[in-house]
């Protein structure tokens, strides 16, 4: 037995001297007597236990060889979907590179009408945290275990990551989602949940543009805020049974698993879940909103006392077939013409702004490009006419522009580019 005590004074100074945290400290055996009375204790204070076994711990760490050498494994460069049915979508990968007893499972889980309305979508930030707050002990012994878990609600979805030793990773996965189908919030938890999940929306309060372009319908923080205080915890339960009542699950397996294992933890799956199929029009879609040629939509969030920010999102068009890779390094190269005379235009000469800058995006492949100012002095509406009126002046700036101007942007850019990677080396191993 070991016991170590701490204390900022001693009644006598230790006899030994720790040089580099510059204290003293002692190592003394403990007294037989006291072990004794330990050992035939007269009261047990059953506040004091050990911890129970963590049955996550993996005790095999071998690394599946029958299969790995297959043609199949060896020349697949992408996952092959082995589980496509009205409930359920899995694809899955055989790791043949490196070869260590690691496996990783990923999930999203299409529920009904998770964010078909404000509440809805507050109830469901609200139920991720509640699950959050019950699964806390497995997701604690899991990563004692050495496992990566993450859960969070992307895209109205309920996401489930988990990596690690894959001996026990169908145990982890299968606790893991007992919680999801079967749990429910109790009174001691659900109040200080609810405070939680509002201090989260006041905190970030943002607007990304990016998630506007791309929800297919958006409910702000705001509003979501707003309607917490109503949420009462027979609400809650309720709208936890519809949740549950249709579902969609899409997953990728991958690592040391074989096809037959990651087809168990289909089947696991399917057992847990097993309710009526969400419909196809309900699951979830990656999509971005097709703006009309032509069009000039002004969308007004909000406005801070101190700062205003003006950014104007320009659509191209998809990503489709054998032209994408030229038009790639079209919009990257207009991106990199574009960046600097923006930045001295609004910056520099007219001083519009205090933050400009210029991003390219690419949405669910949909390219675009956008153009942002951050103020303290100007509203939006006046820095977004100068935006534009930057744009109108594009046409003449690139009829101006011959192939030698452009080349000495391209080699300006590709010789700042190569620094970072310069200074790493150098930093990392050194230069001789």
């Amino acid at each position: 037995m070991r016991v170590d005590m701490v204390s900022n004074v001693f009644q006598m100074r230790a006899p030994k001297f720790e040089s580099w945290f510059g204290i003293y400290y002692s190592v003394e055996d403990i007294d037989r007597s006291l072990m004794k009375l330990w050992r035939n204790s007269p009261s047990i204070d059953y506040s004091l236990y050990l911890p129970s076994k963590n049955e996550f711990i993996p005790t095999i760490s071998s690394v599946h060889l029958e299969d790995i050498y297959d043609d199949d494994c060896q020349h697949s460069t992408s996952p092959s979907c082995i589980t496509d049915d009205a409930t359920m979508k899995i694809w899955y990968k055989r790791d043949t590179t490196y070869k260590v007893p690691f496996s990783s499972t990923y999930f999203r889980i299409n529920f009904k009408e998770a964010c078909d309305s404000v509440e809805n979508c507050a109830l469901s930030e609200l139920f991720i945290h509640l699950l959050k707050d019950q699964l806390c002990g497995v997701i604690y012994q899991g990563r004692i275990a050495k496992f990566d878990i993450s859960i969070s609600f992307v895209d109205g979805m309920l996401e489930l990551k988990l990596s690690g030793f894959n001996d026990k990773l169908p145990l982890l996965l299968s606790k893991v989602l007992l919680e999801v189908n079967s749990f429910m919030p109790t009174d001691d938890r659900y109040e200080l949940m609810r405070e939680d999940l509002k201090r989260n929306l006041m905190n970030h309060d943002n607007v990304d543009l990016e998630i506007l372009l791309c929800e297919h319908s958006y409910h702000s923080n705001e509003k979501q805020l707003y309607l917490s205080d109503d949420l009462l915890l027979d609400d809650m339960k309720k709208f936890i049974r519809d949740l549950r009542s249709q579902v969609y699950i899409e997953g990728l397996c991958h690592g040391n698993l074989t096809k037959k294992e990651a087809i168990d933890i289909g089947e696991m799956i399917k057992k847990r879940f097993s309710r009526n199929p969400l419909p196809v029009k309900s699951r979830h879609a990656e999509r971005v909103i097709c703006l009309p040629l032509d069009a000039n939509l002004v969308l007004d969030l909000y406005a801070s006392k101190t700062i205003f920010v003006a950014e104007c999102y320009f659509q191209i068009e998809q990503d489709i077939g054998l032209v994408s890779t030229k038009l790639m390094a079209l919009f990257e190269l207009f991106g990199t013409i574009v960046e600097e005379p923006f930045f001295n235009q609004l910056r520099t000469t007219d001083h519009v702004g205090y933050d400009v800058s210029y991003s390219t995006l690419k949405l669910n492949h949909v390219f675009g490009f956008c153009l942002q100012v951050k103020s303290s002095k100007y509203n939006p509406n006046y820095m977004q006419s100068r935006i534009d009126s930057f744009i109108d002046g594009l046409e003449v700036f690139f009829d101006n522009l011959d192939d030698e101007s452009t080349i000495k942007i391209m080699h300006r850019k590709s010789c700042c580019r190569k620094v970072p990677r310069l200074w790493k080396k150098a930093i990392d191993c050194g230069l001789q």
